[in-house]
């Protein structure tokens, strides 16, 4: 993953780091081998810079603000329609597309730095 990175791939990154099935045929020691494949190989540096992604991913979510968290886990997470998360939430879907509007801008903030610094 070369540069910075963008909404859609932070989205990813989050919904991963929620589920057990990111780590599947991952292995912190590098011993996993896929069964029956006995020439499989894994790349220590790839799988790494994977874990990191994840890792990335989850540090911004957890430094949103709570209402921000509980909107993106609801959407992102578990998969629900915008609508729904209004009716939850008890708000407009409006303000649950603003919500996750912003909570975009504050995890590319977190990962990739305010764009006002470089220069």
């Amino acid at each position: 993953m070369g540069g910075e990175y963008s909404a859609p791939v932070v989205r990813e990154l989050v919904r991963a780091s929620f589920s057990d099935a990111h780590a599947w045929g991952w292995s912190i020691d590098g011993t996993y081998r896929e069964v029956g494949m006995p020439r499989a190989q894994f790349d220590p540096y790839r799988q790494s810079t994977l874990w990191a992604c994840v890792a990335d991913g989850r540090r911004a979510f957890d430094a949103l603000p709570a209402q921000l968290r509980r909107r993106v886990y609801l959407s992102v997470v578990m998969g629900l329609p915008q609508v729904e998360v209004a009716r939850r939430e008890g708000v407009t879907q409006g303000a649950v597309w603003q919500s996750l509007t912003r909570a975009d801008e504050l995890m590319l903030t977190f990962l990739n730095g305010d764009e006002d610094e470089a220069g």
